[in-house]
């Protein structure tokens, strides 16, 4: 099946049916289909789920564990490779923040934020 739009539109389209149907809500030991099913989850849930949906429609999506710079805390983040151009997701920070910066950044604007 070919999907009519741009692998950009289908990253943004993800990212945006993630924060309008979950949002963030720090719970212990919930699986990704429990994330579904109550729409509350971290930062892991949200990038389990977006690293499956990507992968689900052809897109190159990597899960990251990485270390907040600013808290010291474990975090997940996706890598999206789209025709040889890396870019980074924080889709939990996005949702929390009611924005979008944590979007399309590149290695230099994650590693100001996370580090593995």
């Amino acid at each position: 099946m070919t999907l009519c739009t741009t692998d950009k539109d289908l990253v943004n389209q993800i990212s945006k049916f993630i924060r309008q149907n979950f949002s963030f809500e720090r719970v212990q030991n919930q699986s990704v289909y429990s994330f579904v099913k109550t729409k509350q989850g971290t930062c892991h849930h949200y990038a389990s789920l977006f690293n499956d949906m990507c992968n689900a429609v052809g897109i190159n999506c990597e899960y990251l564990y990485c270390q907040n710079i600013q808290s010291t805390a474990s975090h997940a983040i996706n890598r999206v490779t789209i025709n040889g151009h890396t870019y980074y997701f924080d889709l939990s920070s996005n949702d929390v923040s009611n924005t979008n910066k944590y979007s399309w950044m590149s290695e230099e604007e994650i590693r100001k934020l996370c580090t593995w």
